[in-house]
Formats: structure tokens, C-alpha cells, sequence
């Protein structure tokens, strides 16, 4: 994952490389490598990042904040795709700050 002919600048946090996401060879993914030496807790990981974003969803409804409505803008497309744009650079940013709400009638998290 720290390889520069493949991630270029890789000690920077660029969450942005991953947009839009491609799903990479096994063997670039830094994650979970692949071969012999490929993490056995691959499948739990990816399971538990499911049913936590399952329990998030299940707990609470998400609102955009009002300044963030501003900065999106959509493309016509099979599916629907966001892009945002910084108000005062205008450079693409794929940020999205949203509110959590507690679902009426569910017990939230204490």
C-alpha cells in the first residue's frame, strides 16, 4: 500500500484516490494483500463493516446539512453519482457532512 509507482504521494491521506471506486487487483489492495500471506479476517471485517452501516441505518434517519445541499450537483446517469464542489475553490471535494437522527419508536445508543 505504500508502493509510489502505484499510489503516488502514499504516506499523504488522499481518500479522494479511491474515487471513483475501482476495485483493485487483490495483490494492491493494502488491506487485506492477497496470495499466501492474505488476511484471514477478510470476510469478518467486510461482514462487520456491512452490519455496522445495517445498524446505523436501522437506528437513525441522515439528513444533509444545509450547507452541504449547495455543494452537490448531479449527472445524469444509470445510477446516481454526486459530486461535490468546494464553494470557495471550487475543486472537487467528496465530503458529504450529514446529520444522524434517532428513528421515533427505536431505542437509540446510550
Amino acid at each position: 500500500g505504500r508502493n509510489p509507482n502505484l499510489y503516488p504521494s502514499p504516506l499523504t491521506f488522499k481518500p479522494e484516490r479511491w474515487v471513483p471506486f475501482k476495485k483493485p487487483s487483490s495483490y494492491e489492495f493494502p488491506v487485506f494483500q492477497a496470495g499466501y500471506r492474505e488476511c484471514l479476517g477478510r470476510d469478518m471485517a467486510l461482514f462487520e463493516a456491512k452490519l455496522v452501516t445495517a445498524s446505523l441505518i436501522q437506528r437513525f434517519a441522515f439528513t444533509m446539512k444545509p450547507e452541504e445541499a449547495r455543494k452537490v450537483s448531479y449527472t445524469l446517469m444509470l445510477t446516481m453519482s454526486l459530486e461535490t464542489r468546494d464553494p470557495g475553490t471550487n475543486k472537487k471535494s467528496f465530503n458529504m457532512w450529514l446529520r444522524a437522527h434517532p428513528r421515533p419508536g427505536h431505542p437509540s445508543i446510550a
